[in-house]
């Protein structure tokens, strides 16, 4: 199933606002996996069917993100799910927009000026992949309200929403502290999350209850030590194929949250089997399995795959509006971009077949099937959407005779068939398990020179970089 199909099956599920949003939607994923540069409104306007103007109305108008991701997770992921959620830094430079100042970047390790955003995805355990739902930018915090408390405000305003796919929540280490786990126990969820190392950890008391004597019964019994477990209550729960680590499980008390969690401790060990180093993973649900909470813990960071692609791939840190209603749209189209392409070319293969997702590999989505259509039609003729169009590359008739020769040698080899029309135009088509689109119009005008520009109604076809990678001697035929 291609991008707009998927974006139609789930825009007929959801409320959306009115039907010219519906067209603008629809419009708006195709079109954003096959821009190339800078993904701003400018180039949007080139690339797309509509005006500058248009993209900047329609940006700053609401849509049901989480509705709309919900209702994919819900399609595409299997039943086994967890919430996973992390704030990203995205540099911005300017005075004006809303929300700029400094926050923490993970890979300069400092604050950096810029924005930041609560990103929160839908992960499967199961399948190890992440799908994104909903991204909130850091700001419009309330006076005297710590960046703590407004991440935990964010997930209990969506808590319905979120409570549909999965009570578990998983967040890293910065999260691990008493205020914001209460707050999300209130609301019912579940915390998975890694402690310090130095934690302060108590075992329970499980021996014998003295009647006669006197005070507050004996409840723990003793602080533990990370690299020294008591084999009466930590049980081993998962270890490595080649022996490098061993994870051992057990209901203790941390005494930062003021409750009872199973924990699972992590003995990394050198090739002595001795311990070297050791992590403290924790849930607040005292009856879940240890392996599952470790498992739970890694994929946790499926989620900072989506915010790889969206940078790298999908223009996440590409907006240049200053509005808070822009930049929130602008980020979610980003991420929403990337759980679509996902589902579409990577989750719906059986689960076998299956491999990891990565939008570098764009000849996976963008060249299953391709369809060539020559139209010897003057400049004057064409539409004014066509005539926007960005030019990919300008041949002579000659050299398009030859590439064309080349493509058919290399990228449909068999099962090739030629359909002429009394225009003069011709077809080459090619039929695939995945029946996936891809489309190019090569338009014939004035000089003898032609134009490589994609179709209006699935416009996801890059030629230059793909071929320029894969034919040999391409650079010199163009």
């Amino acid at each position: 199933m291609s991008v707009k199909a998927l974006t139609e099956q789930i825009l007929r599920k959801i409320s959306t606002n009115n039907r010219w949003q519906y067209r603008f939607m629809l419009h708006l994923f195709p079109l954003w996996l096959a821009v190339r540069g800078r993904y701003n409104f400018t180039n949007l306007s080139r690339w797309g069917e509509y005006g500058e103007d248009t993209y900047r109305q329609n940006f700053a108008r609401p849509f049901s993100w989480l509705e709309f991701n919900a209702e994919l997770a819900s399609q595409q992921l299997g039943q086994h799910l967890a919430i996973a959620f992390d704030p990203c830094f995205v540099p911005k430079s300017g005075k004006h927009t809303a929300g700029i100042g400094y926050f923490y970047s993970g890979c300069a390790g400092r604050e950096l000026r810029g924005l930041e955003f609560l990103g929160i995805a839908a992960v499967d355990l199961a399948d190890k992949a992440a799908l994104h739902l909903e991204a909130v930018q850091t700001v419009g915090l309330k006076e005297g309200e710590s960046q703590l408390a407004f991440y935990a405000r964010i997930l209990c305003e969506r808590k319905e929403a979120l409570l549909r796919l999965s009570k578990y929540v998983t967040a890293d280490a910065y999260f691990a502290r008493e205020p914001f786990v209460d707050t999300l126990l209130g609301e019912g969820f579940q915390l998975m999350t890694r402690l310090r190392k130095d934690a302060r950890l108590r075992y329970l008391y499980n021996g014998p209850r003295l009647k006669r004597r006197r005070g507050r019964p004996k409840t723990y019994d003793g602080r533990i030590n990370p690299y020294a477990l008591r084999e009466d209550h930590f049980t081993p729960c998962a270890q490595a194929e080649d022996g490098s680590w061993a994870a051992y499980q057990a209901t203790v008390n941390v005494q930062s949250w003021k409750r009872n969690a199973k924990v699972v401790i992590v003995h990394h060990l050198d090739d002595q089997g001795q311990v070297k180093s050791a992590k403290i993973y924790a849930c607040t649900d005292t009856g879940m399995d240890g392996a599952e909470v470790l498992h739970a813990y890694q994929c946790r960071f499926q989620i900072e795959f989506l915010y790889r692609d969206g940078k790298q791939h999908a223009g996440l840190a590409h907006c240049q509006a200053r509005s808070p209603q822009k930049l929130h749209f602008h980020i979610n189209t980003a991420l929403t971009a990337v759980s679509l392409a996902k589902a579409a070319y990577c989750l719906s293969a059986p689960p076998q077949e299956r491999k990891a997702f990565s939008m570098l590999e764009r000849q996976i989505w963008r060249l299953p099937i391709l369809i060539f259509t020559i139209a010897l039609t003057r400049r004057e003729r064409l539409t004014r959407a066509l005539r926007t169009e960005r030019t990919i590359s300008i041949l002579t008739k000659l050299r398009l005779m030859r590439l064309l020769a080349q493509l058919i040698s290399v990228l449909i080899p068999e099962r090739l068939q030629l359909e002429t029309s009394q225009t003069g135009s011709f077809r080459l088509h090619e039929e695939l398990s995945n029946r996936v689109v891809l489309r190019a119009m090569i338009l014939c005008h004035r000089r003898s020179t032609l134009r490589v520009v994609p179709l209006r109604d699935l416009p996801t076809c890059i030629l230059t970089r793909w071929f320029y990678t894969s034919i040999p001697n391409l650079q010199q035929m163009v």
